[in-house]
């Protein structure tokens, strides 16, 4: 079967399945003289699992685990339901939030300090609302965080917008920040050398004014 045969059957459009190749999670065979993609019926089963899946909203990454017997269906959908649960529930805190804040009667001179109050109220009752992490992606653009881990499976696992991403990217963050702070330390308790002490200031200086310039540019 060609692509557009594959695309008509599936409902996908041909840039998708184009797109799950690249991934990785499926790989037609291409005819040695034409070079053109050969879909076989095991390939479009393939396709719709993965449609199924990301139905569920489990990522492509997480998806190529399952296909690969890496990980079971079981154990993935636990995980994708305590995820989706989570989202659920900052979802309906947002929601909640909004509709007070209608409710109330919204004008421009909203009490920002009131509302915020009432989040925290909320959030200390084990409410949730939409996740502020805008600081640790900062931190992980300007360091190149994507580029060290690639595009490769593990890459992409990695930099994932999961919980365990998040942590990953904190610890790569917060390890930046410490190289220098560890080197001056060292420099101050055995013995000042011109050279290296110059070397994690400038580092310092550096990366702080990167991130401070990356702020800057992405509000503009």
């Amino acid at each position: 079967m060609r692509i557009g045969e594959i695309a008509e059957r599936t409902g996908l459009n041909i840039s998708n399945i184009r797109f799950y190749e690249r991934k990785g999670l499926i790989g037609p065979d291409r005819e040695k003289d034409s070079k053109y993609r050969n879909y076989t019926e095991e390939d479009l089963k393939r396709i719709q699992q993965i449609i199924l899946y990301r139905k569920m909203d489990i990522s492509v990454e997480t998806i190529g685990q399952i296909l690969d017997g890496e990980m079971t269906l079981q154990s993935a959908l636990e995980s994708q339901i305590l995820e989706l649960q989570e989202k659920k529930q900052m979802i309906q805190g947002s929601i909640d939030l909004c509709q007070k804040v209608m409710e109330d009667g919204t004008s421009e001179n909203l009490d920002i300090d009131y509302y915020l109050s009432y989040v925290s109220d909320e959030e200390s009752k084990g409410s949730k609302f939409g996740d502020i992490d805008e600081l640790i992606e900062d931190f992980a653009t300007i360091t190149q965080f994507d580029r060290l881990v690639g595009s490769s499976y593990w890459g992409w696992l990695l930099i994932n917008n999961t919980r365990f991403g998040k942590i990953v990217m904190t610890i790569w963050c917060l390890f930046f920040l410490a190289v220098p702070i560890i080197g001056i330390i060292d420099d101050l308790y055995n013995g000042v050398s011109p050279i290296r002490m110059t070397f994690w200031i400038m580092w310092l200086i550096l990366y702080v004014a990167s991130f401070i310039y990356y702020r800057q540019y992405r509000k503009k």
